[in-house]
């Protein structure tokens, strides 16, 4: 396999525990919750817990920069541009003339789009002719590339949850191929449409525990299901930098469709094991995982049994969606950045809300690590596995100055 590296050398992020990477940052190291309620909204008479951003701030912060936005503008845009703009902002400038590409990956899409198009033609209303554009998949490439300026190479993939970290192996192949010079790669979903939550609600896969900020429980004996989220995250790309935050190692993606729900064992340890390859490394030298972990019962055990596998039992493994919940799509850009956050610190927190281990899961894998033990942390793998078998494995390490 053709070794594929980059470097991250700028960042934005949106989540429910924060609207930047300082936010962020507490909310991990501290074990802060941002889950609550969605207001508005019951299922059989109890309401839901969700991970929402305070979508207020955000357009506040977008009218201030003067980035135009639609009165009723999909949420997801919203978030979108947010995190593009913070990023841009904080990135090294770059020469006239290079090539810069965007990479946009979301599960949901435009969801809320849909919806709304559906309320208007059930009621006997006519939808706007743009319409056909904005309940697009492409839609939010599109706008983001008209926003920004970025009119190079433009793609959007839809590969539920594994959909951020493809967009990171596809402008990690255009980097090392010289198609592009940057790589702006956008994780983003929200969609909290009623129709969707109850479809959701029907299904049986969302958590209703109560504490309502505990609701998300990875690995813990008493979960019962993921937390629905919204977010967004940006990283840019290039070959090399002098002032790297991150080098990405290896990337690998799959698909074991063998059901459209389940997550399968085998595929979840051919794509760890695949990205360890092209990364040129062994599980060995991997200091901690971010699991994908969501808090669902058969998921987090089958991605422990395969964790097991690869890479046995002594290795660190954490999830962040204990916090902030599923970002379907933007979470694995999400957890990148969470994932520096935790290699700026130094220490590897606690796995928040794990109140009781599951007997099956702690014999597997280290997800009860005491406090304060995982130190001097400078490599990891981060996970996404979602439904139909998407799955994504990336291998990242910490950039020492000797790097740059």
């Amino acid at each position: 396999m053709r070794k594929l590296s980059a470097v991250v050398v700028s960042s934005g992020i949106a989540t429910a525990t924060g609207l930047s990477e300082e936010e962020s940052r507490r909310s991990i190291l501290e074990g802060k919750s941002g889950i609550k309620l969605l207001e508005g909204y019951e299922y059989r008479g109890a309401g839901l817990p969700v991970g929402c951003c305070d979508i207020e701030r955000v357009k506040a912060y977008l009218s201030d920069q003067q980035i135009a936005f639609a009165v009723n503008e999909q949420r997801n845009v919203l978030l979108a541009l947010y995190v593009v703009d913070q990023a841009l902002q904080k990135a090294p400038a770059l020469p006239a003339g290079v090539k810069r590409g965007l990479y946009v990956g979301s599960s949901l899409t435009s969801h809320d789009s849909v919806a709304h198009s559906y309320e208007l033609i059930f009621s006997g209303k006519r939808n706007t002719a743009s319409a056909i554009v904005e309940c697009a998949n492409y839609y939010l490439t599109a706008r983001l590339s008209r926003q920004f300026d970025l009119r190079d190479m433009c793609v959007t993939v839809t590969s539920s949850c594994a959909s951020g970290l493809q967009c990171l192996s596809f402008a990690m192949r255009d980097l090392a191929l010289e198609l592009i010079d940057e790589a702006v790669v956008v994780g983003v979903d929200s969609a909290l449409a009623k129709g969707l939550l109850d479809t959701w609600m029907s299904a049986r896969v969302l958590s209703r525990i109560e504490p309502i900020e505990t609701a998300a429980r990875p690995f813990c004996n008493t979960r019962r299901g993921f937390v629905y989220a919204e977010g967004a995250a940006c990283v840019i790309l290039r070959r090399k930098a002098e002032n790297g935050l991150l080098e990405l190692l290896g990337v690998n993606a799959n698909c074991g469709a063998d059901n459209l729900f389940a997550v399968s064992e085998k595929e979840m340890v051919r794509c760890m094991r695949d990205a360890l390859e092209t990364a040129e490394m062994t599980p060995e030298g991997i200091d901690f995982i971010h699991a994908n972990a969501n808090g669902s019962r058969q998921g987090d055990l089958e991605e422990a049994r395969a964790i097991q596998v690869v890479f046995g039992r002594t290795t660190p493994v954490y999830s962040a969606k204990a916090l902030c919940g599923n970002t379907h799509g933007a979470q694995g850009i999400n957890n990148l950045i969470h994932a520096k956050l935790i290699l700026d610190s130094g220490t590897l927190p606690v796995n928040p809300h794990l109140f009781e281990k599951d007997p099956e899961i702690d014999a597997l894998i280290n997800c009860g690590y005491g406090k304060d033990t995982c130190t001097g942390l400078k490599t990891g793998m981060l996970n996404t596995f979602g439904f139909a078998g998407m799955n994504a494995s990336l291998v990242f390490r910490k950039m020492s100055l000797s790097d740059r």
